[in-house]
């Protein structure tokens, strides 16, 4: 296995991490992306920084479990560091559900 050095590896043994930050990257910058029309059609974007691993990890941390995705807190907005959380499926889909309602400040917890 092939570590870089911020030490979740590379080639077929990527941490969750990596593969959650290498699906933003491909979903927001790749129109082949099988979602593109979902996030970078629609103008949802990556904060400049996070192109690079290393300063995704430095600002989100390891993903903490299997439970746990990649989420934005206001889905109409790109991913950053204020804006973005790990979060359980179940919090992502009450967000989305409150976005589509128009309500403000949804509790996540």
């Amino acid at each position: 296995m092939t570590y870089t050095h911020h030490g979740h590896g590379s080639d077929i043994n990527r941490s969750p991490t990596y593969r959650a930050w290498e699906s933003m990257l491909q979903r927001c910058t790749n129109p082949r992306h099988q979602r593109w029309d979902e996030y970078g059609a629609k103008g949802i974007t990556v904060y400049p920084p996070w192109h690079s691993f290393p300063n995704f990890l430095h600002d989100m941390g390891a993903k903490p479990d299997r439970e746990h995705q990649l989420g934005r807190i206001r889905t109409d907005e790109g991913y950053t560091p204020q804006n973005c959380r790990w979060l359980t499926r179940k919090q992502i889909g009450a967000l989305r559900q409150a976005t589509r309602k128009g309500w403000e400040g949804v509790a996540i917890s």
